[in-house]
């Protein structure tokens, strides 16, 4: 133990942030030489005393024998403590705060997966809740930094606790409050450095989410910028998070621009593969019942991932395709009744009443990807004798 003081002692005077976060680090993996044993005495023996707070709280998380509830509250009280004395201290202070909020969040995460007794769980999340307010008042200290020099300022660590706040606030279900995070920090912009100047791992996380948040208020252009951002910023060897932007670009880009993923894709990402490449192909062929299919199959990780509407959205290619198909088969005849598409839905095995053709058709006009118009008095599409379906036709 009188080593491990030492070594606090040194890393505190010396303002070393990285061999800090490492000391301080309440994970046994991480950090084996973590002391397991009375908290005042640990505290007792740091010089600084305005940190000994922050070594007594320490101590008590790295305690094994606590309750998940228990545990969750000591890592909270642990960031805290470190709030408290990071108001007076400059960007060297960063990595311990990083490694503190990080690993707060992780024990949440594992507590709502592990527990399966409700009143248990409801206690963590209120918990979490309460977690989520102390990372929040780290941001502020963040974002509130005036110290004279900007390489020195904690606002480098502004994106870093968006981030972490987004993540808990996406685990507790409360995608507004990382919404207001986001305009609060957006507000502040003009004050912080530019975003392209932060680290790309904290660039990449903030854009993932704006992305999804973007995809969520069912704006697709501003989810494929987004979301672009973040496949273009993620670390190269990451390929969990890749995976992680794909599963909700694939879909925001063929919204966008009709694309699929390439074979390397696939092959790179075999597990999108599983849940994206069934479905895409009966978009292809026009295939509405196995799309609905597919679509059934993934449906619980569809809602999980906030990608449902994204989802159905794309429904309407498939329609599109099939009606496509009919105008080939009708050798590109200007003048298609809506009983030949109902007849072609049938076909594919979907039944479907006149007016959802119809209201699919108008669909397709208003976003120009069919020419012509409906004559409702024949229930007749009357298609433009050239470029009838200007994204399919363009395409083939």
């Amino acid at each position: 133990m009188a080593t491990y003081v030492r070594n606090l002692n040194a890393a505190i005077n010396s303002r070393n942030g990285l061999q800090l976060a490492h000391l301080l680090a309440v994970n046994p993996d991480t950090n084996p030489t973590a002391p397991q044993t009375n908290a005042l005495a640990v505290a007792a023996g740091i010089t600084n005393q305005v940190w000994q707070p922050v070594v007594e709280a320490h101590v008590l998380a790295c305690n094994d024998s606590s309750t998940p509830l228990e545990r969750l509250q000591a890592h909270q009280a642990f960031l805290s403590e470190l709030n408290r004395v990071s108001e007076k201290e400059d960007v060297w202070i960063l990595p311990i705060l990083y490694a503190a909020s990080t690993h707060l969040r992780g024990i949440g995460r594992r507590a709502l997966k592990e527990i399966q007794d409700k009143e248990a769980k409801n206690e963590i999340l209120t918990q979490l809740e309460s977690s989520s307010r102390v990372v929040n008042r780290t941001l502020t200290l963040c974002l509130n930094d005036r110290h004279p020099s900007l390489q020195k300022s904690k606002k480098w660590g502004t994106y870093f606790f968006v981030g972490e706040l987004c993540k808990l606030y996406f685990l507790l279900r409360k995608r507004n409050m990382s919404k207001s995070v986001i305009k609060v920090v957006e507000s502040m912009s003009r004050d912080l450095p530019p975003l392209a100047s932060y680290p790309r791992s904290h660039t990449c996380t903030y854009s993932y989410y704006r992305g999804v948040l973007s995809l969520m208020d069912d704006d697709v252009e501003q989810a494929q910028n987004w979301l672009t951002q973040a496949l273009n910023q993620c670390f190269y060897k990451s390929t969990d998070n890749q995976e992680l932007i794909l599963l909700h670009l694939i879909p925001v880009q063929f919204l966008m621009t009709n694309q699929v993923p390439s074979k390397a894709v696939w092959e790179k990402f075999p597990r999108l593969h599983t849940v994206y490449h069934q479905m895409l192909t009966a978009l292809l062929r026009g295939d509405v019942l196995s799309f609905d299919k597919a679509v059934t199959q993934r449906r619980s990780l569809f809602v999980k991932k906030y990608l449902y509407l994204a989802v159905e959205k794309m429904r309407v290619f498939v329609f599109e395709k099939l009606f496509y198909r009919v105008f080939l088969a009708k050798d590109k005849a200007t003048r298609i009744t809506i009983d030949d598409y109902q007849a072609a839905a049938k076909l594919v095995g979907v039944d479907v009443s006149p007016d959802f053709l119809e209201a699919t058709v108008s669909n397709m006009i208003y976003h120009d990807r069919l020419k012509g118009y409906i004559s409702r008095e024949r229930h007749t599409v009357v298609l433009r004798a050239e470029g009838a379906f200007p994204k399919l036709d363009h395409a083939a």
